[in-house]
């Protein structure tokens, strides 16, 4: 159970957004972040992007210090689609909508192999933002 409780905060983490020509841009700020974790659990938190390609970047250092790759799979539009492979098995995908400056989707699956079977575990975020960054 610690390993998909591991991989739910993973999976949160996701949904904000590869190398710099392959993320959305966004409007530095607060944003307020709403996680849903299949039908079951939301989570609600406020973060600061300043800079939404070196976030990604350290995202993307703490998938490999677990083991895994998120890569960068194409873009459609307002779509900007990932890929995650990883050394124990899982693996998944990502896709980070940009509906405005200020505004994006995302949805990621991934798909862990646990005892001789595979569970899907799904996670949406939706983030607004809510204007400039609070002083620290």
């Amino acid at each position: 159970m610690k390993q998909i409780h591991r991989w739910f905060v993973l999976c949160g983490s996701l949904s904000v957004a590869a190398y710099a020509a392959d993320v959305p841009s966004f409007l530095s700020g607060e944003y307020e972040v709403t996680t849903s974790f299949g039908n079951s659990q939301t989570m609600v938190k406020k973060v600061c992007l300043t800079n939404y390609a070196d976030w990604f970047d350290s995202l993307r250092d703490d998938f490999k210090e677990r083991g895994c790759n998120l890569a960068p799979a194409g873009q459609q539009g307002a779509v900007y689609h990932y890929t995650m492979d990883c050394s124990t098995g899982a693996s998944g995908t990502l896709a980070v909508t940009k509906l405005s400056d200020s505004h994006f989707e995302s949805v990621a699956e991934i798909q862990l192999p646990i005892a001789g079977f595979t569970q899907t575990i799904s996670t949406s975020d939706n983030a607004r933002r809510l204007g400039d960054c609070p002083p620290e």
